[in-house]
């Protein structure tokens, strides 16, 4: 199980990737709070760009806070179910279908398995999970394993939003917190000048959109691929469905066809055997009729001779 940092609280951050951690890894009902007091420390501290970013950041959903704490608790079944994304993503890749339709199984069961440890995650907070965020999360397991920039926004706990498959970008994962991000330090001293500033900050939005963008498109060629591969793997599994049938019709065929041969060769037997047994019959009826006769012809003889003297 890994070890994530949990509800830690930052005196003052000093990047937005320590911003980003304390306020994800912390209560959705804390959020606003605590990213109001680091927004006016930056502030405090002359850094505009450090304020803008921390201000960007989102409280997260119901269902994405469900996810963050799923991620930040390490748990085994998400981690093997995104690792068993992989699996079916490098499977997809190489054409592998009979891998991928193999996997659907395990993908089903490491599912409800990650559902169900969500949900004495929340329980073990003194709530009840609420069914529709428990949809989300199940959205978001399935981009994760459909997409590797989802299970990475997964991995991190970050999240803002629930993720769907086939729709997944980096603003709605991770928002001003994007993983590769650079560490923001402060770098404008107390007497920056505000125009600068304001330049430098504008640049940095336009390169990050810039970069957003080709993540969306990226994404969405991906989940274009993943899509068109997943209707081949199933399109071929039907029809290795129906090869299987009809090699299983054709075996049945050919076992009933002999055994219609051997029926037809025992009745063969049976009707030699019943001719054997007429003509027995005949020969013995004619046999018994020939004792019959000359049993009859004996009787009819005289029995004894004539006695002497008679006349």
């Amino acid at each position: 199980m890994r070890e994530r940092r949990q509800d830690v609280g930052v005196s003052e951050p000093r990047s937005v990737d320590e911003a980003a951690e304390d306020l994800y890894g912390g209560d959705p009902s804390d959020f606003v709070e605590r990213r109001t007091e680091f927004v006016k420390r930056a502030r405090a501290a002359k850094d505009r760009p450090l304020a803008s970013a921390i201000a960007a950041m989102r409280r997260p959903t119901v269902g994405a806070w469900y996810v963050n704490l799923a991620a930040r608790a390490g748990l085994v079944s998400l981690e093997e179910l995104l690792a068993l994304g992989r699996e079916q993503r490098e499977a997809t890749a190489t054409l592998d279908f009979r891998r991928v339709v193999a996997l659907g199984a395990e993908r089903a069961r490491l599912e409800r398995a990650v559902l169900t440890d969500v949900t004495r995650l929340v329980q073990a907070r003194g709530q009840t999970p609420s069914p529709a965020a428990m949809e989300e999360v199940r959205s978001t397991l399935r981009a994760a394993l459909a997409d590797p920039d989802a299970a990475a926004a997964v991995s991190l706990g970050r999240l803002e939003r629930p993720l769907e498959a086939g729709s997944f970008d980096l603003v709605g994962a991770f928002g001003a917190t994007a993983p590769d991000a650079a560490d923001h330090r402060a770098s404008s001293g107390p007497g920056a000048d505000d125009a600068e500033a304001a330049g430098h900050a504008a640049a940095e939005r336009a390169a990050a959109a810039r970069r957003l963008e080709a993540d969306r498109e990226e994404a969405a060629r991906r989940a274009a691929a993943a899509a068109e591969a997943a209707r081949l793997a199933a399109a071929r599994a039907e029809a290795a469905r129906l090869a299987e049938a009809a090699r299983l019709a054709a075996e049945r065929r050919r076992a009933i066809e002999d055994r219609l041969v051997q029926a037809r060769a025992g009745l063969l037997v049976a009707e030699r055997e019943r001719d054997e047994a007429v003509a027995r019959c005949a020969e013995a009826a004619a046999a018994l009729a020939a004792a019959e006769a000359e049993l009859a012809g004996l009787d009819a003889e005289p029995t004894s001779a004539t006695a002497p003297g008679s006349a």
